[in-house]
């Protein structure tokens, strides 16, 4: 009996062990051709399908498919229902729940694409476009951001597949669909475009306790292994399923094919034939509309975006230049003018590489000057290479400056030119370089007449360049290499501008480079040699001139601007008043007379060119002396000033604003309140001209004897006050008691301070009288009339 049992187990156990095991359970998502999809009769197709059978198929692994949507597999991964899926992006929440093969089988890139038809130049071409993405996917998340970081805004919409975001593209519903950079190898109708972004590489997973652990890392090592092999299956079935041969066409049916085109050539020819004059002339219409069209939009949109460029970037530069004058003319030690120094000439090279794009339009429109004053060589150099010797350390790099004999001290040219060529060439010489020296030298090269020929050169030991790019690299919008961009960044316009302002020069540019060497740029530029008498140094601590009494309205949206323009405007001597719109400065000239009104052009509720034709036509209609209006604006372009100019602007201003500008301009339109133009004797202290209606002796005591701040305060009286007799009759006739006794106790503090004793009296007695009686004293005509001669008579002697 018991030899029986053990019979029957050994029989028992023979049939379980011959038992095949457990399938592993393939999960399909059939929503990416060419990579996963089901064909025509429903069953599992594409790359990743086949390479994956064939995997398991050579290690002996039994399989069998179920197609779910993506967040289904996802589910049953976790669940254990799926054991295995072939490619899967790696993230930090996935790698919680699920097991990641150690190598990746693949890669996967987001890219853009379109309609074959479409006329995509490039990424700005997706501005406020329509742009499609499949929900959930992956390639969408990262397009969003990419687009985030471009600071690029354009509309999305989502798809439940990459199917129909494709059938979308071909019937041009939406501008671009955003896929996995081989989801349309076999799709017609769509071609991709140069927007790639974000590589990511795919994985095998499976459950992160999944039994059948073992066997996905055996599949995914076997896959690894076929793509070590440049012969094996791997890259067969990719060029199977990526880049699908035409099909091959029976030999009769390709002379069916044949005659058929032949039929049909000869049909076209003969329309062709009897339209042919008249499709010509008409192609041709069509041909220069559309190309005047398109260059007209073009010059647009590239108008639109240097005004707004410059706009956005000019604006804290004024602030950033603003704010290290203020602090210069304040008590510091010499570290801290050191520093602020600093500030400055960093802020210049700033705003120099903010003027490389649009230097790079006046360029094209050959509408660049040079300027002709003599410069000191020596000290240029001096103030623009020390701005690098930081940055330059940082990098860990040495930097050498050689300056060759002979070279006369004074030079005749443009310095700020030369500055921005130098500028850019050491930029990319510390750009390209992680070691070695940078050598900046400067030599003279020979005499030719009357000309110096300057030799500059700039040495590093970076990347360097391979020959055959070397000519690609004074070209507008373009690097040597497309990865330097994405490694290095950069506009690409650098050198195209230099190479231009050096032909503008008269100069010659060269290029030495070897790859893995370094780079040599030199230039050589003819100068006329001057003499110090004609030679200006630079003032850095120069201060605005003072325009004692004059009334400026300054209109202005941002706050830190008009705090900062109120102590610039102070500094000078002026009256300020800001307001943050265009329809606050319209209401203060209604109410107030101002000597000159700087306006921004773009603020809210109403901008600065409307604002000024509204106070243009209200002039006009009221017969008043127009007010000097000045646009202040980072818009420099010819199309801002001439708008400008028509909505009834006086001058113009750019952002960040210079003293020597704003010295020249107040001296343009306040000339009539300079000091250095006033006339005024002071022979000894406390020995000043009288002023009629002012008591000297209490007023020079109260201001501690400052005869120019006296004048300023009365200058101030004449502004604020000029309208108050008018007013005083206004509000007696009315009989407004309240505002009447307002007015008349405002005007005692101010006439007792500027020691006016005789009007003084006068409104004390007023003030008495109103309080004491409820009729309103006749004596407020007198002293209209009387306020009204003291301010005619300080008008006259001020």
């Amino acid at each position: 009996m018991k030899g029986k049992a053990v019979v029957l187990l050994f029989l028992l156990s023979g049939f379980l062990f011959c038992q095949d095991p457990e399938p592993l359970i393939f999960g399909i998502v059939p929503t990416s051709p060419p990579v996963m999809y089901l064909d025509e009769k429903g069953n599992p197709s594409g790359f990743a399908v086949e390479l994956f059978i064939q995997a398991m198929k050579t290690l002996h692994i039994s399989y069998e498919f179920r197609v779910l949507n993506f967040e289904e597999m996802y589910r049953g991964l976790l669940s254990r229902e799926v054991d295995f899926f072939p490619a899967l992006l790696y993230s930090e929440e996935r790698a919680e729940a699920l097991y990641y093969a150690p190598d990746p089988v693949g890669t996967s890139w987001g890219a853009l694409f379109v309609n074959e038809k479409s006329t995509f130049k490039d990424i700005y071409d997706i501005r406020h476009q329509l742009i499609g993405i499949v929900s959930g996917d992956r390639n969408g998340s990262n397009f969003e951001d990419f687009i985030k970081d471009m600071d690029i805004p354009c509309r999305l919409q989502e798809y439940e597949n990459y199917n129909d975001l494709f059938e979308a593209v071909r019937e041009e519903k939406i501008f671009g669909g955003i896929s996995s950079n081989h989801h349309q190898r076999n799709v017609k109708g769509i071609k991709q475009t140069s927007i790639v972004f974000r590589p990511e590489p795919v994985y095998c997973v499976t459950g992160i306790d999944n039994p059948n652990r073992e066997a996905v890392e055996r599949i995914a090592a076997y896959v690894q292994q076929l793509k070590s092999e440049p012969d094996s299956l791997y890259y067969r079935l990719e060029e199977k399923w990526y880049y699908p041969a035409t099909d091959r066409l029976s030999k009769r049916l390709k002379l069916y094919l044949l005659a058929a085109l032949i039929a049909v050539f000869l049909f076209i020819i003969h329309i062709f034939a009897k339209n042919f004059y008249l499709s010509r002339e008409v192609q041709r219409q069509l041909e220069e509309r559309e190309k005047e069209e398109d260059k007209r939009l073009k010059v647009e949109l590239k108008n639109d975006f240097l005004s707004s460029i410059s706009h956005e970037l000019r604006t804290p530069m004024n602030i950033i230049t603003s704010l290290a004058y203020l602090l210069s003319q304040t008590n510091l030690d010499a570290n801290q003018r050191e520093k602020i120094e600093q500030i400055n000439n960093a802020s210049h090279l700033l705003l120099d590489i903010i003027n490389n794009f649009l230097d790079f339009n006046r360029l094209e429109k050959g509408k660049v000057e040079l300027e002709e004053r003599t410069f000191s060589l020596k000290e240029e150099l001096n103030g623009l290479l020390t701005l690098f010797t930081e940055e330059i350390k940082k990098k860990g790099l040495c930097f050498e400056i050689h300056m060759g004999e002979g070279i006369p001290p004074y030079l005749r040219g443009d310095p700020y030119r030369l500055s921005q060529i130098i500028t850019n060439l050491m930029n990319n010489a510390i750009k390209f370089s992680s070691r070695g020296t940078i050598v900046f030298s400067a030599d003279l090269k020979g005499v030719s007449g009357a000309m110096n020929l300057i030799e500059f050169s700039i040495k590093d030991d970076g990347i360097g360049i391979e020959p055959d790019k070397q000519k690609k690299l004074f070209t507008p919008f373009s690097q040597a290499d497309s990865s330097i961009t994405r490694q290095f960044g950069g506009s690409g316009l650098g050198l195209a501008i230099c190479s231009e302002l050096i032909r503008l020069m008269g100069g010659t540019v060269m290029v030495r480079s070897l790859p893995g060497e370094g780079t040599i740029i030199s230039f050589i530029i003819p100068f006329a040699p001057a003499d110090e008498e004609s030679y200006e140094p630079r003032s850095p601590d120069k201060r605005l001139d003072r325009f004692q009494g004059a009334r400026l309205l300054y209109a202005e949206d941002n706050r830190i601007n008009r705090d900062i323009g109120k102590e610039l405007f102070r500094m000078a001597g002026l009256q300020i008043e800001t307001v943050e719109n265009g329809q606050l400065a319209l209401e203060r000239t209604d109410r107030n007379r101002y000597d000159l009104i700087l306006m921004d052009i773009q603020m809210p509720v109403m901008d600065g060119l409307t604002a000024t034709g509204l106070i243009r036509e209200r002039e006009r209609r009221e017969k008043r002396k127009p007010i000097p209006i000045v646009a202040l604006s980072a818009h420099f372009l010819d199309e801002d000033i001439r708008k400008a100019r028509e909505a009834g602007m006086d001058d113009y201003l750019t952002k960040p604003i210079s003293l020597d500008d704003l010295n020249n301009l107040f001296h343009k339109w306040l000339e009539p309140f300079c000091l250095k133009t006033r006339k005024v004797s002071l022979p000894e202290k406390y020995q000043y001209p009288p002023i009629p209606g002012i008591d000297m002796d209490e007023v020079l005591e109260r201001f501690d004897g400052n005869y120019e701040l006296i004048l300023d305060s009365l200058g101030s009286f004449i502004n604020d006050y000029a309208l108050t007799p008018a007013q005083l009759l206004s509000l007696a006739g009315e009989a407004d008691r309240e505002k009447l006794s307002r007015l008349i106790h405002t005007l005692k503090g101010v006439l007792g301070s500027l020691g006016a004793a005789s009007l003084f009296e006068e409104v004390c007695l007023l003030e008495e009288d109103l309080k004491n009686n409820r009729k309103i004293p006749d004596r407020v005509e007198g002293f209209s009339h009387n306020l009204e001669e003291f301010i005619s008579r300080l008008e006259g002697n001020l």
